[in-house]
């Protein structure tokens, strides 16, 4: 019995360091979207995947935007790409480029006076109104020099410019650096 629960604890361990050592993971169900929906995502050394799925509580038009922070040139995320798709998807390889909604590249990172932290972000927006009654995968990319997180919202419009929720999402950003480096200073 105890052979059999080792056994299985150490399928899970490796089975977890698959998934998250650089391997798309399950998506992510943010569920229905009112306003606005803020989601958040780790990272371990290496390339990664997330897929965000939604539904939308109102017919509008989406905004998506999504900021890494980095404690050093080593340390933290930077994005590759990140689009909208109508549709559900869960891998790169089942992506339709026919359900393409939208799509951002990263902004240059921005370095804040006085510190060694750089936030990388990108702001992403939809020409074309989103339907209730209908699933919507944001699919992000990117590549992470350790554990690292970042952060994210979907807003639907009317809403305000996406330099707005860059800057709100600047915050949270720099909210969870520090909260993690007081843990781990302890």
């Amino acid at each position: 019995m105890q052979t059999t629960v080792k056994a299985a604890t150490l399928f899970t361990a490796v089975a977890a360091a698959l998934v998250f050592g650089g391997q798309a993971r399950a998506a992510t169900n943010l569920g229905q979207i009112g306003n606005y929906e803020t989601f958040d995502s780790e990272t371990a050394n290496g390339t990664f995947e997330d897929f965000f799925t939604f539904t939308v509580e109102n017919k509008g038009k989406a905004v998506f935007a999504l900021t890494g922070v980095a404690l050093s040139s080593t340390i933290g995320v930077s994005f590759s790409v990140a689009q909208l798709y109508n549709g559900s998807f869960s891998s790169a390889s089942t992506l339709d480029s026919t359900e393409l909604l939208a799509s951002s590249f990263p902004e240059t990172g921005t370095s804040i006076p006085s510190t060694s932290i750089v936030i990388n972000s990108t702001i992403g927006e939809t020409s074309l109104s989103l339907s209730p009654l209908t699933t919507y995968t944001l699919y992000v990319s990117g590549k992470s020099g350790g554990e690292s997180s970042y952060v994210g919202i979907i807003a639907l419009a009317p809403v305000p410019e996406p330099e707005t929720y860059a800057m709100l999402l600047a915050g949270l950003g720099m909210m969870g650096t520090l909260a993690q480096r007081r843990r781990k200073g302890r």
